[in-house]
């Protein structure tokens, strides 16, 4: 049976668009209009290339915004040798047109800029994407502001300079694919899985989740610490659907009225992931990871 490309790009696991673009290009070189016979030469075309999910078929398109020139073009070779798109800004008010222009998956930034600082950049990037694109942020001064503060704010991460090539990578792959890259088997393993994890509307962010010591009654003896790995079974507000994630667990809150953990999702299925933004999206929240009530 012959599928159509959303069928195709579903079965496949690459997006509708990335279909359509080489169907594009094997139309421009052939003279049939046939869709069945666009569609068999397509197919030869992903078994040539050996496309599956461990190869993935697009290449994610980084903003790096830094006044080190330096540091952006060691940055830019960098990605370049990963298969990864990058442009260079050094003026936030450009960047912000370049994100919207050029569709942009995952930005690398300074804290410090002139015209505009991260966090009222970062505020500007939630006005026109909303919780797109992932946000990185890098500083030689992480005592400026706070890890959790940027986290709440929206960032996807935060590394200090000299910035972990490695690390930055794995963040970019985790933020586009849902994954980290096949080749790196260095992270930490999941040693804890937690099941029946009924979440409300203040525990959700559109990165990860707000579990509190509370939740954990039922798994008497565990603790979880800052990156260490753990497996959740959820179900989302006014949802009996559920849902798996591998977390990262970020943070942790003690002596404080709301105890708990902050965890960031580094496995996380389409569907769910899906559903998740639907719901941050209904409930206008704009935490990467919340704090509870």
């Amino acid at each position: 049976r012959i599928v159509s490309p959303a069928e195709l790009g579903k079965k496949l696991e690459i997006s509708l668009h990335t279909v359509n673009n080489h169907l594009k290009k094997i139309l421009e070189k052939t003279n049939s209009d046939s869709k069945t016979e666009l569609l068999a030469d397509f197919l030869l075309f992903l078994e040539r290339q050996k496309l599956s999910p461990d190869m993935p078929p697009i290449r994610p398109k980084v903003l790096i915004l830094d006044d080190e020139t330096d540091l952006t073009k060691m940055l830019q070779h960098f990605f370049s040798s990963r298969n990864i798109d990058s442009y260079i800004y050094n003026d936030p008010l450009l960047a912000l047109d370049a994100i919207r222009k050029l569709k942009i998956d995952v930005v690398v930034s300074d804290i410090r800029m002139p015209r505009l600082n991260g966090l009222n950049f970062l505020k500007e990037i939630r006005k026109l994407h909303y919780y797109e694109p992932g946000v990185v942020f890098i500083s030689g001064y992480p005592e400026e502001y706070g890890v959790e503060t940027l986290l709440d704010m929206g960032a996807f991460a935060f590394l200090e300079k000299p910035v972990d090539l490695e690390r930055l990578h794995r963040l970019v792959w985790e933020y586009v694919y849902g994954s980290n890259p096949k080749e790196n088997t260095d992270e930490a393993p999941v040693t804890v899985c937690l099941g029946n994890i009924k979440l409300n509307a203040t525990q959700v962010g559109f990165g990860g989740m707000f579990l509190p010591h509370s939740q954990l009654s039922a798994h008497p003896g565990i603790r979880l610490e800052p990156g260490s790995k753990v497996e959740v079974q959820f179900q989302l507000p006014e949802s009996n659907a559920p849902h798996r994630a591998v977390c990262e667990v970020i943070w942790k809150r003690d002596g404080v009225e709301t105890p708990g953990y902050g965890l960031k999702f580094v496995d996380l299925s389409p569907p769910s992931k899906r559903q998740v933004l639907d719901m941050v999206r209904t409930n206008n929240i704009l935490s990467f990871i919340p704090k509870g009530a």
